[in-house]
């Protein structure tokens, strides 16, 4: 049996993290050591004499550089607003300035009063980014990788790591479907969607397969995307859809830091649709009816009380969205770091939390985390680093008795017409078909999850001789997720006569348990030298995953009251268990070797040899290889000799190709129940539960359920990339690729026999190519205390099936079909050529409808293939929800203490799909939207843009006849954030002993410009019936303080 764990969140979370921060702060004793040593030096240096002075450019003074004392770097301060800059120090001592996007200068001091100007550099040129188990420079890179720091998150109201990323990458589409509290993370698809399964990147932080959405967003120091085949071809079987490296914070050299960053605002719905209200609903169902010649639902009087609403019960007129979306959507984020570093050792901790209530009763979230990175240098060669990572996460949302879940509540209220009360005035809920959305809301019916993520990873390096090193890594990451749903019945009553009528429901418990265990061990033995003109960096390595899922559910109902929802209390004798184990072992070997000649000539080669417990053992092991190259052009003599050089700082062609592998069918979340994935594909799989007559006495047993294919092969993903990096001297630089990636032996189940008896096995049976074009433009400049900075790209994705085992077009997923020639998710229907304006139009046309009573105001459908009738063969493609382009747009202005920031994104050439209860019909049992107030009438309306209306709507139906007038243009530019900040003055954080501190307004989501139906949101999921948790907009204030 299974039992809620109901320990106390105090002593089961906080005090561990409490105690494991103070761990962290006290640790390094030599830190306070230190300390003393500081208070003491200062002592003498107060005797000496102050340096001031004023750093400035070509451009004018220089704000916010760094001033420090070479000799003691402890000692430091930065420039005003005006360039000035004052620090004791003593003659003959060293001072450097360094700043962004400057030349760093050491200047020896020689009088009391300096003047110094730094020089503009480019900082690109020396950059080094985060790349598959290790670094390079960036000017060294021969693949498609894109990097954004620490900078490019800050200030902005982001719940998690993947929205952070909107619009931040060229080819990295990212589209957030819902603003749920705690499921609000974004789908991640790199160069677009190569296969018909686990289309998801592979996601690491520091170095360690992880989840993004468990990682505060104030942790991380840099994020990495590798994009191509030869960049992430050293991750073999898991790179088919591209990897994303994410490096948390460390201590940096310098007294130690003390930061809080904070925020509170709220949410709201970004767009919604708009329902007609119970008049006009009333006169649209009334004239929906005299089209087809049947009896008026409402009289006249009906339509005068509806009208003014004279009497609430008995013409109501109900908005529910309104009373759906009465949550009050507050939202507040507080964190804390501490860090440090001294040459011996560099300590980070961090403590963070999130709370987030939702725009609908019931829903919300919050989050604990912590985080320390501890790194020793032991001896002048063993050096060692610990990464403890802690993540709390509750999450609570509604469910109704009816279905079960929370979607059924969202289409309910976009179903249920405004002329059914909400409650009459007597107190009795009013329903109707499926019930009372907001009645359910009431019951408070809760699927209460909790998620806890916990990362042990320990490393340590030793330096075997110059250049030659190697590295052990060990991480351990357990997860514990529990879901406990109790769902309550509810009684409506007749509200007349008070007695009851419908019930729906029973009370009722499931309790989900799921631990998960990865252990991940990494060696690493890397060899770096330079010889003359010679650079060579060698990678070898072994890696063993090894991940374990123990999962078991429970189910009870008819509980004596709703108060105590313990699994005890509920009757045993309709109870239901389940639980199983999993088991994976993926086991690699890989290298790579890095040459460079003369800083012009680059040269990459990887090889990573994987095996994986999901196949049986003739197809467990595969090999994945990669090569690319790199001319720095503008190195060349003839380059620097010519004129170009004086305008063009670096100029670089790259190309590449690369091998790369998927072993998993479905894509689920971290936190999703284990069954949801299939993991043993290739193998067959029993089940018990199968009993069996032996004699006259039954026997339970067991029998295979799933069929597997033994020859099941790894997709394979065969990519190439060609890029050209140009930066010129006036601050403008661009990043351009071509790229070409065809995925073969997909996985997917064809049609069989229905006498095989069971589910289609999987098997290889598709090939698809992603091929486009991708841009990134920067530029940035200063004049005076004005500096501004924007950032551009954009990216064309084409997606195309090249071969699918099927004879004809595959319906799949509803609405999508799969075929030659077209995208993996394509809509499939009808042309439209307009609307019917008159029934001997129709008549003239020759052509039958899809039924046979069509007439004016009704769509026309194109009859493709001329045989006179509108069928299924006259359907075509209508479009994908997948991008063909993508683009962001990220603009940064400060002015003295003020800075302003923007950040647009947006898609084109993208379909939406308006369709069930989000566009509503004018059957009684549902409400219209808004659309249908321009419907056509061939007497009040005949110009009308909508068809005709009717309350059975076969001719011109979304749902059940798909076509171009429903599948719409969904392209978009939406404002993501701007950020408006003011930096407090040092001179008045100065009397109070703070080192900064900033005051800033984010808002998210605010702006939105799209040709898409109104009301409609063209993120939301593409095929979506109205019943998904709507994307939000906020608003939200914030403090940031450095102490």
């Amino acid at each position: 049996m299974i039992k809620k764990i109901t320990k106390p969140f105090f002593v089961t979370s906080f005090y561990p993290m409490t105690s494991a921060l103070m761990l962290a702060l006290t640790l390094p004793n030599h830190v306070r050591a230190n300390h003393a040593d500081n208070n003491s030096m200062q002592s003498q240096l107060n005797q000496q004499q102050a340096v001031s002075g004023s750093v400035s450019s070509s451009s004018g003074p220089l704000n916010g550089v760094t001033i420090t004392v070479k000799e003691n770097p402890a000692l430091a301060t930065s420039t005003d607003n005006k360039g000035k800059f004052s620090i004791q120090a003593k003659s003959g001592q060293t001072l450097v300035f360094s700043l962004v996007g400057f030349e760093k200068l050491e200047q020896v001091i020689t009088s009391a009063n300096m003047s110094v100007q730094l020089t503009e550099s480019n900082e690109t040129l020396n950059e080094v980014v985060v790349v598959g188990f290790g670094t390079q420079k960036k000017v060294n890179l021969t693949g498609a990788v894109q990097a954004i720091s620490s900078k490019d998150l800050q200030d902005r109201p982001v719940t998690n790591v993947s929205t952070a990323l909107q619009g931040k990458f060229a080819g990295v589409t990212i589209i957030q479907n819902s603003g749920q509290p705690g499921k609000d993370g974004g789908t991640i698809r790199i160069r677009g969607l190569g296969t018909t399964n686990n289309a998801n990147p592979l996601v690491l932080v520091d170095g360690v397969e992880s989840s993004m959405n468990n990682i505060n967003p104030n942790d991380i120091e840099n994020i990495s995307v590798l994009k191509d085949g030869p960049s992430a071809a050293i991750y073999g079987s898991k790179a088919a859809n591209g990897v994303v490296l994410i490096t948390t914070k460390k201590g940096k050299m310098g007294d130690p830091q003390l930061t809080y960053s904070g925020y509170a605002g709220w949410q709201d719905p970004t767009r919604l649709p708009k329902y007609m209200r119970s008049y006009d609903h009333a006169v649209i169902l009334n004239e929906a009816l005299a089209n087809q010649k049947l009896a008026l639902r409402f009289s006249e009087a009906d339509l005068e009380g509806f009208k003014n609403k004279s009497n609430p019960d008995k013409y109501p007129d109900t908005d529910w969205l309104d009373l759906l979306y009465s949550g009050s959507g507050l939202q507040q984020s507080h964190n804390l770091q501490y860090s440090g570093a001294t040459e011996k050792v560099n300590y980070m901790a961090s403590l963070g939390f999130m709370d987030q209530k939702g725009v609908i009763d019931v829903a919300k979230s919050d989050r604990y985390n912590f985080r320390t990175n501890l790194g020793a240098k032991i001896t002048s060669k063993l050096s060692m680093n610990l990464g403890l990572s802690y993540n709390y996460q509750r999450i609570n949302e509604p469910v109704n008795p009816y279905t079960g879940d929370m979607a059924q509540i969202f289409r309910q209220a976009n179903r249920i017409p405004s002329f059914i009360p909400y409650k009459y005035s007597n107190g009795y809920y009013g329903y109707y078909g499926d019930g009372n959305p907001i009645a359910w809301l009431d019951m408070k019916s809760t699927d209460a999850m909790i998620y806890k993520h916990a990362n042990i990873n320990v490393s340590a390096e030793y330096q075997i001789v110059e250049g030659l090193k190697f590295k052990q890594v060990v991480s351990f990451q357990p997860r514990d997720n529990m879901s406990s749903k109790f769902v309550k019945e509810i009684q409506f009553y007749d509200n007349t006569t008070g007695l009851p009528s419908q019930k729906q429901g029973v009370n009722n418990l499931t309790v989900y348990n799921n631990q998960e265990e990865l252990l991940t061990l990494q060696s690493l033995l890397t060899y770096d030298k330079t010889f003359g003109k010679h650079q060579v960096n060698v990678l070898g390595g072994f890696m063993d995953e090894t991940r374990r899922a123990d999962f078991s559910s429970a189910y009870r109902q008819n509980f004596l009251g709703t108060e105590l929802q313990e699994l005890v209390l509920g009757d045993p004798s309709g109870q239901v268990a389940n639980g199983g184990a999993k088991k994976l072992i993926l086991r690699s070997y890989f290298g790579r070797i890095n040459y460079v000649f003369a800083d012009k000539y680059l040269f990459e080669a990887n090889v990573r040899r994987d095996g994986s417990s999901r196949f049986v053992s003739s197809n467990q092991w595969n090999t994945f290889p990669s090569f690319s190259a790199g001319w720095r052009i503008a190195q060349e003599n003839f380059f620097q000799n010519s004129s170009l050089a004086n305008s063009i700082s670096e100029l670089k062609l790259r190309g590449g190709w690369g091998i790369l592998g998927n072993q998993t069918l479905t894509g689920v979340g971290e936190n999703a129940y284990p069954t949801n994935d299939e993991w043993y594909p290739g193998i067959y799989t029993i089940n018990s539960g199968f009993n069996y007559a032996f004699g006259n006495a039954l026997s339970s047993g067991g029998t295979v359920s799933v069929a597997a294919n033994p020859a099941l092969l790894w997709e394979r993903s065969v990519s190439s990339n060609i890029g050209l990096d140009l930066n010129f001297k006036n601050k403008w630089s661009f990043v351009i690729d071509y790229f070409n990636r065809t995925t073969d032996r997909l996985y997917t189940t064809l049609p069989i026999p229905i006498q095989f008896g069971l589910p289609s096995p999987t098997q290889n049976a598709g090939k698809v190519r992603n091929r486009g074009l991708e841009v990134q433009a920067n530029y940035a400049n200063r004049a005076g205390e004005f500096k501004f900075d924007i950032g551009a790209n954009a990216s064309y994705i084409k997606n195309e099936i090249l071969e699918w085992k099927s004879d004809a077009a595959e319906p799949h997923s509803t609405f999508y079909v799969r075929d030659r020639g077209l995208p993996l998710r394509s809509f499939y229907g009808y042309e439209t050529l307009g609307i019917y304006r008159s029934d001997q139009e129709y008549v003239d046309s020759k052509v039958k409808g899809v039924t046979g009573d069509v007439g004016a105001g009704d769509l026309i459908y194109k009859d493709q293939n001329g045989d006179g009738k509108i069928d299924g063969n006259d359907r075509v493609y209508l479009g994908s929800p997948d991008p063909k382009f993508i683009f962001g747009l990220t603009t940064n202005f400060s002015y003295k203490n003020f800075d302003l920031n923007m950040f647009w994104q947006g898609a084109a050439d993208v379909k939406g799909y308006l369709w069930g209860e989000a566009l509503g019909s004018i059957t009684g049992s549902d409400k219209p939207t808004e659309i249908y107030a321009d419907r056509f009438h061939i007497v009040n309306n005949p110009n009308g843009s909508m068809p005709r209306a009717l309350t059975s709507w076969s001719q011109n139906s979304a749902s059940t006849n798909p076509s171009d007038f429903w599948v719409q243009n969904a392209s978009y530019v939406r404002l993501k954030n701007i950020t408006l900040g003011y930096n407090i003055p040092q001179s008045v954080l100065n009397k109070i002993g703070i080192k900064g501190a900033k005051v800033y307004y984010s808002g998210q989501n605010l702006l939105t410009i799209t040709g898409f139906a109104n009301g409609f949101d063209p993120e939301a999921p593409a095929d979506s019936r109205g019943n998904y948790y709507p994307q939000v907009k906020t608003n939200i204030f914030g403090l940031n303080v450095n102490f």
